[in-house]
């Protein structure tokens, strides 16, 4: 396209959308995050698979003009962290498990998140869901999971997936595709799809992390830009800026159920 195409004003032709979330009872909130947390969680997967709404069996809609899921992966969230010199840097990450205790993430040890998180483990996620106008919002600490948790995950992960985190050096330089391909192969050969959840072992390099929330924020999408948002933190272990407080560890925070920790405010848009 010739740029004299282009119209003078740019944002035209990017159409606006006009947010339609459900709105948030507040006589129904928790005093803890994790009840709100959770079902929002549930309901993101239950349509990424059926594409309705519980809001009076409203479509929200599984397909967008025939092409797809309206929630096409709810597990995808953002994951941010600071490196070495304090520059900020996200990527997006799958969350594979999430508990009062907080969301789990699995990667290669070796990665740039990794190593930032080895560095400072004082972290954010973003987990959006635009199709249903919902999102959540954590700032906390991530700490490395035990072995036994990451092998169990390991040994769940498809053949094809366990041969590939064998094969790749998350983040570092490849000088070509081909060079990535012939790993594989070599590792195709030397540990072949039998069906056992063992005939690839778990790399050294392979592991995760539980980030533990210290604040933990919703937000629903409405109409004319007045959203809800709601924040929780526990008092205790937040920082002038609101984040975790500079020497903080795991052990000190509270889950994300616990009553007694957590306190509540509502925020403007």
């Amino acid at each position: 396209m010739d740029p004299s195409d282009l119209p003078a004003d740019r944002s035209r032709r990017v159409q606006r959308l006009e947010y339609a979330g459900e709105a948030l009872d507040v006589d129904a909130l928790p005093t803890a995050p994790w009840a709100l947390v959770e079902d929002w969680v549930r309901v993101a997967h239950e349509r990424a698979v059926s594409g309705t709404s519980r809001a009076g069996g409203r479509r929200v809609g599984a397909r967008v003009d025939g092409v797809g899921p309206t929630v096409i992966e709810p597990a995808a969230l953002e994951l941010a962290t600071v490196d070495a010199e304090g520059a900020p840097d996200v990527r997006t990450v799958l969350c594979r498990d999430i508990s009062p205790e907080g969301l789990q993430l699995f990667t290669s040890l070796v990665s740039a998140k990794a190593r930032q998180i080895q560095h400072e483990p004082r972290v954010a996620v973003t987990w959006t869901w635009p199709g249903i106008f919902r999102a959540l919002r954590f700032r906390g600490l991530a700490e490395e999971l035990p072995r036994d948790v990451v092998d169990e995950y390991f040994r769940n992960r498809p053949w094809g997936a366990r041969i590939g985190a064998h094969a790749s050096r998350q983040s570092h330089p490849l000088e070509n595709r081909d060079e990535l391909v012939a790993r594989e192969a070599e590792l195709v050969a030397r540990w072949p799809d039998t069906g056992a959840e063992t005939d690839v072992p778990t790399p050294e390099h392979w592991g995760g992390f539980l980030v533990r929330p210290t604040s933990v924020e919703v937000w629903t999408g409405r109409v004319s830009r007045l959203h809800d948002r709601w924040r929780w933190v526990q008092p205790e272990a937040v920082g002038g800026t609101g984040g975790p407080r500079p020497g903080l560890q795991g052990g000190d925070l509270a889950p994300l159920d616990d009553d007694a920790a957590w306190t509540r405010t509502l925020l403007q848009p």
